[in-house]
């Protein structure tokens, strides 16, 4: 289950599910990063959720270290970077990159 909450790098950040954010299928997720808020499309089957959720954590990663707004990275290499994070963290946690034992 997606939490409604989490810490980034000791800010909290909102997470929530919202069909009218997306009206547009081109978007899975949005991050406001003047709210503090993630917002999933709830549409998504939950693996997608989640993938979601990575990569907008990501995006929320750049805000916290100062990177979106010290101009030192373009928007869309910023989206290959996330994108990359996401993946990778899909990866290692759903598709057995790593095994955790329970």
């Amino acid at each position: 289950m997606i939490p409604k909450e989490i810490v980034i790098l000791g800010e909290k950040w909102r997470i929530k599910f919202c069909k009218k954010t997306f009206k547009s299928q081109d978007y899975y997720g949005v991050c406001y990063r003047d709210k503090r808020l993630i917002v999933i499309n709830p549409d998504l089957d939950l693996m997608e959720q989640y993938k979601t959720l990575w990569h907008e954590i990501g995006h929320a990663l750049f805000t916290r270290n100062g990177v979106t707004f010290s101009g030192g990275v373009s928007a869309e290499m910023e989206e290959i970077i996330v994108e990359t994070y996401a993946n990778l963290i899909q990866d290692i946690f759903f598709n057995g990159v790593l095994k955790f034992k329970s």
